[in-house]
């Protein structure tokens, strides 16, 4: 499996996560496969009286396990600024923050480079972030970091803005839904040996067309058979099939 279907699958995982730690597992995984050692998602919030902003950790990773202390890797409570900068509004590697920080605001460059001789210190000398954005504002940000200097694909960033934004939400339900009891378990039905191979197509992300020339049938029939998938796994479209599919072990 090659690192973008990694991170495809797990934009499918995150939806079925009942844990923040699941949801952080998630980030993590995608993550290694780009050699991202350490991976921090955060929700934004602001002082008592509104004036000055502050980073919440809701989950954070290093080397594949999740960790308590952050102060050497991050911002912390505090806020260093880069918001306020032009590159601010979609995702920015750590150094060309820094870059921009020196030519607009040395306030922000001084405590950008404080943040990341902090987090050099602690082995991850280059990184990226991604800032989510909801009706209201910034709302929250992924962080990761490496060893090596990050480049990726404009196809990779949007898959990694898209991770963070949804885990960064799934996180919220999950919290938010923390009093609400136990989660109803749908018992692992007996698939027959065409329903496990259209699984398997919808995975690849083949189309009904596709699966249907594969499988020697119509698409139609194909259809039919997605349909009566969702019913018994319980799946409200074909995407949280091929999650609770993955869950179950039915997929891998």
């Amino acid at each position: 499996m090659n690192n973008i279907n990694i991170v495809l699958k797990n934009l499918v995982l995150v939806h079925e996560m009942t844990d923040v730690d699941g949801v952080g597992k998630v980030i993590s995984d995608a993550a290694a496969g780009y050699g991202f050692s350490y991976c921090g998602l955060f929700r934004r919030t602001f002082t008592a009286d509104g004036q000055e902003p502050r980073w919440k950790p809701v989950t954070h990773w290093i080397h594949n396990r999740p960790i308590t202390e952050i102060a050497d890797l991050s911002e912390g409570d505090a806020d260093a600024g880069w918001s306020s900068l032009s590159a601010g509004d979609a995702p920015f590697t750590w150094d060309s923050a820094l870059d921009t920080a020196r030519q607009e605001n040395k306030p922000v460059y001084q405590k950008l480079k404080s943040l990341l001789e902090r987090a050099a210190a602690a082995g991850i000398t280059h990184g990226m972030t991604f800032p989510v954005f909801s009706r209201d504002g910034l709302m929250g940000k992924l962080a990761l970091g490496r060893t090596e200097r990050v480049e990726l694909s404009p196809v990779e960033i949007s898959l990694f803005n898209t991770l963070a934004a949804q885990c960064l939400r799934q996180c919220e339900t999950i919290l938010q839904r923390r009093e609400s009891g136990p989660v109803a378990i749908v018992p692992i039905p007996k698939l027959s040996d065409r329903e496990i191979l259209i699984l398997h197509s919808i995975a690849a992300g083949m189309t009904s067309v596709e699966t249907a020339k594969a499988a020697q049938i119509s698409h139609h029939t194909v259809d039919w058979y997605v349909n009566g998938l969702q019913r018994k796994l319980d799946a409200r479209n074909r995407q949280n099939l091929i999650a609770i599919a993955f869950r179950m072990g039915l997929i891998r």
